[in-house]
């Protein structure tokens, strides 16, 4: 069961394997000269009784993970199970959730259209304005009209496998780079009334710290130091200098391309200007022509001088964290990353560890071995040596290298099974509260001493139901309240690691990292033997990747615009200003811009973002993104310049939220009435086809209605749910992309095409991607799904016995039901290509991507079947009935 967001691992088969897939004694040699141009051989028909998609329980996140690459195929034998780990698989499919043809719809009438989610025509037959389907036989609003509206050809899926970030506004001349910051539209419309009409939001996604991989010593932006100029801003609205100002009075003075002041231009900032009107030196000014500068921030810009980035992490050791292998697997992958934690010799280190009291480390470099303090007191928790606690990563690295291997054998005999968590809170970030800095919460127990403890409180009767949101809500405000008070206070992220075995209540825990930019890693029923190669890979990822401290997050837009919502896991203070205590490459933002006036009076739309930040090398750094949208009195440009992934990004974000305040129902029918409400105004505002590009925006919204983040019914458990929300609150757009329609390939006919070969730079082509049907699957093929947090490897009936010897080794895939792989490394052209498409998949995700496998007519099967989002389920239309339910009710 993996961590990080993701969904659980499929169940119901056998035990995930130690150790990868052994290769089985005597196995054949690839055929001499190579595959069929056609594929592996095999019947085309596809068996008879394929099931159904019922939109199986998808119910736990979080997954195994393996290294980017493949490992070695063991020798000899054949592939041995493990033990199945206490509790079961995690995030095991509920009793009762079988799928195909002779499952019995558990309601055999289901709403797909939401009454409140559908505007009322004016005109028209008694129930046209809330549709509904029947299972038995489709009718879509009573008496509707004799022909729908013709809405086109059914569009073509996603081909683009790694959801690139894309930008639809026409002058791309000195706008940001859509890795850093995407608008939902290519053109803002001009006025309120169009804006209205349209429907969808005008949202903007900002990925601030989404640099690409460069060279050491180079940025990824350019660093731009004004020196004794200072930063030059606009004096009313404190917008940036930017490539979209104008220049006047011969260079002396500019008008801000936000509010429109005219300003001075500092003495040391001054230019003339030549016959365009352009400062002479246009050429040599990085922030005159790029979209993305960081300013070094002068002395004014810092309450405080940089702190040195700092580490503590408070470690579980209870009876369950040593049993399962947590501790081990914690105090060696911290061991493994002491090199690569940023900021060299200015970092700071300090450790905690708790079962039913905590203990404190002292790492002093002139001690000959580390000195354990414990503090029993729970209710009243001190500091025994309070300036002692944190030391220099370099002064003290021989201190705390010998604590890491220690700490396993310290505990090994521990038999206390109670969890002091929220008092190990309180004792860790008094530690840190001078400094700031990240906090890793490692735990496998639900709390159970000091307050708050936790209690099971998932009644199973709300799942499903409008009162559902009481369990994805905290039972008390206690974390939340220390998280802002204490923990956003003092410039502290929580990143918490949940191993627990059963239900954690991750609604009152999810508050730490929420609200102080942190993130939560989910790995329900953690048992080393199967999660320590995902939990290493996320824990590295964690103490590794590019971060910025003391952080705060503003965005301005021109005159007329403003910012009506954000969207994301931050602590929002003020009106617009983000609090960040940290801010790490793989956490982005979004918000929805309305109007402020009736009418638009400029010809383009400024939207800066700026990120006033600490890097881990002591600098005070300002990243500035600027996009310049034009204004369009055109509706239809509204629709032919849609982003539909960045649009989702604000809809799933704020359904999420709809979701948590009220009732899941009106989260759906949130999403479902911009849809059509949108393309209702479409059809009446213009009467014509509608763009391609706004095409795949049903498709999209139905992907959503499917995606276990907004499921309805009983099968996704509290727990799970709201870990997902929890990762969608920090997605990115292509993220966002991933999660609601997953890339499928067709593994089997690799060998037709070069997919999966690098070429002359090394880049690796992904192939085609398929439907997410049922009608795109073989029974004789093995098919790839990407969602964004896990890989599922789907093998058929009658797939071919030498494509299964020459992708995974074995001789049969019975034994494959629901089980976590690591890909031999063979000899073999097919095993070449796979293996070098999953690890192109891999680099560009920032969870561990296990793969799972998943066997045609096998119990975990379902699981895979509820990532196929154009087949109809029990509860929602397939998407061609989707499409010619959305043609009735536009016609």
């Amino acid at each position: 069961a993996p961590p990080t967001g993701g969904m659980a691992p499929p169940t119901g088969g056998m035990a995930p394997p130690t150790g990868g897939m052994p290769p089985p004694t005597g196995s054949m040699p690839p055929p001499t000269g190579g595959y069929p141009t056609g594929g592996y051989p095999g019947s085309s028909a596809v068996p008879q009784g394929f099931a159904d998609p019922e939109g199986g329980s998808w119910d736990s996140q979080g997954y195994g993970a393996q290294p980017n690459q493949g490992a070695q195929a063991p020798q000899g034998g054949t592939r041995n199970a493990i033990p199945m780990p206490p509790g079961g698989m995690p995030g095991g499919i509920p009793p009762g959730g079988t799928t195909g043809p002779g499952a019995t719809p558990a309601q055999p009438q289901v709403q797909f259209f939401n009454p409140a989610a559908i505007p009322s025509k004016k005109a028209g037959p008694a129930g046209a304005g809330a549709p509904t389907e029947q299972m038995a036989g489709m009718s879509i609003g009573g008496r509707g009209p004799a022909q729908a509206f013709n809405l086109g050809e059914i569009p073509q899926c996603p081909q683009d496998g790694v959801r690139t970030a894309q930008s639809y506004i026409e002058d791309q001349v000195g706008q940001s780079n859509p890795r850093y910051m995407q608008c939902s539209v290519g053109a803002i419309p001009a006025s309120q009334a169009v804006a209205q009409k349209f429907s969808l939001p005008m949202a903007v996604t900002i990925h601030p710290l989404n640099d690409p991989p460069v060279a050491p010593g180079y940025s990824a932006v350019p660093v731009v130091n004004f020196a004794n100029a200072g930063v030059v801003r606009c004096r009313r609205c404190r917008t940036y200098i930017n490539p979209f100002v104008t220049w006047l009075d011969a260079g002396r003075r500019w008008r801000c391309n936000v509010c429109g002041l005219l300003n001075d231009v500092p003495a040391d900032y001054y230019c003339s200007l030549d016959s365009s009107g352009k400062r002479r030196d246009h050429a040599e000014r990085p922030e005159l022509n790029f979209g993305s500068v960081e300013y070094v921030a002068p002395a004014d810009y810092m309450v405080r001088p940089p702190q040195p980035p700092t580490y503590v992490f408070c470690i579980d050791v209870s009876a369950r964290s040593v049993q399962s292998g947590l501790l081990t697997e914690v105090a060696n992958t911290i061991l493994a990353n002491l090199d690569k934690l940023p900021g060299g010799s200015r970092t700071q280190i300090g450790f905690v560890t708790f079962d039913s009291s905590f203990h404190f480390y002292c790492l002093k470099s002139s001690l000959q071995e580390p000195q354990m303090l414990c503090v029993a007191d729970l209710d009243d928790p001190f500091l025994p040596l309070p300036s002692e606690l944190l030391v220099n990563l370099v002064d003290s690295r021989e201190q705390v290298e010998s604590l890491l291997r220690k700490l396993p054998s310290m505990f090994s005999a521990t038999v206390n099974p109670d969890s002091a968590f929220y008092p190990a809170l309180q004792a860790a970030t008094a530690m840190m509260q001078h400094v700031g800095g990240k906090l890793m919460i490692f735990h496998s127990v639900i709390p159970s001493l000091g307050r708050p403890t936790v209690r099971p409180r998932e009644d199973t009767s709300l799942l499903g139901s409008e009162h559902e949101a009481k369990i994805l809500n905290p039972a008390n405000d206690v974390l939340k309240t220390h998280a802002l008070e204490v923990c956003s206070k003092n410039q502290i992220s929580v990143d918490v690691f949940c191993c627990c075995e059963h239900y954690t209540d991750l609604a009152t825990i999810s508050p730490l990292a929420k609200y102080t930019n942190g993130q939560l890693w989910h790995y329900p029923g953690f048992y080393a033997a199967r999660d320590a190669d995902t939990l290493r890979t996320d824990l590295t990822r964690a103490m590794t990747r590019q971060m910025a401290f003391e952080a705060v997050l503003r965005v301005r837009a021109s005159r007329g615009i403003k910012v009506q919502a954000f969207h994301g896991n931050h602590y929002l203070r003020g009106a617009d200003l983000l609090a960040l205590p940290t801010c790490d490459m793989d956490k982005s933002f979004s918000c929805d811009l309305m109007h402020e006036e009736q009418n638009l009076t400029c010809s383009h739309v400024c939207i800066q973002s700026a990120l006033l930040y600490t890097t881990s090398d002591g600098e005070r750094r300002i990243r500035v993104h600027n996009l310049n949208v034009p204004v369009t009195q055109n509706f239809v440009d509204l629709y032919s310049t849609i982003d539909v992934p960045t649009t989702m990004n604000s809809l799933l974000k704020s359904a999420v939220e709809q979701a948590q305040n009220t009732k899941l129902i009106d989260a759906r029918s949130k999403i479902q009435s911009a849809c059509v409400q949108s393309l209702r105004a479409h059809r009446l505002m213009n009467n014509c086809p509608l763009p391609d590009r706004i095409k795949l925006l049903p498709l999209y919204v139905l992907a959503a209605l499917k995606n276990p983040v907004l499921r309805d019914g009983v099968a996704v458990r509290s727990d799970d749910r709201v870990n997902l929300m929890m990762q969608v609150g920090s997605f990115p757009t292509p993220m966002v992309d991933i999660f609601l329609y997953p890339s499928m390939y067709a593994v089997h006919h690799l060998l037709q095409g070069s997919a999966g070969t690098p070429d002359s730079n090394g880049e690796v082509a992904l192939p085609p991607c398929l439907r997410l049907s049922q009608e795109s699957l073989e029974g004789h093929g093995m098919y790839l799904l990407d969602n964004g947090m896990i890989l599922l490897l789907w093998i058929g009936k009658m797939v071919d016995r030498q494509l299964l010897l020459d992708v995974l080794n074995v001789n049969d895939a019975e034994r494959l039901d629901g089980a976590k792989v690591t890909l031999p490394i063979l000899q073999s052209e097919v095993s070449r290509r796979l293996i070098n498409i999953v690890n192109k998949i891999r680099s560009v995700r920032p969870y561990a991507m296990p793969l799972y496998t998943i066997r045609q007519g096998g119990a975990s099967e379902q699981t895979f079947q509820g990532w196929l989002v154009e087949d109809r389920t029990l509860s929602t239309m397939s998407y061609s009935e989707w499409w010619d339910a959305l043609g009735r009710q536009l016609q």
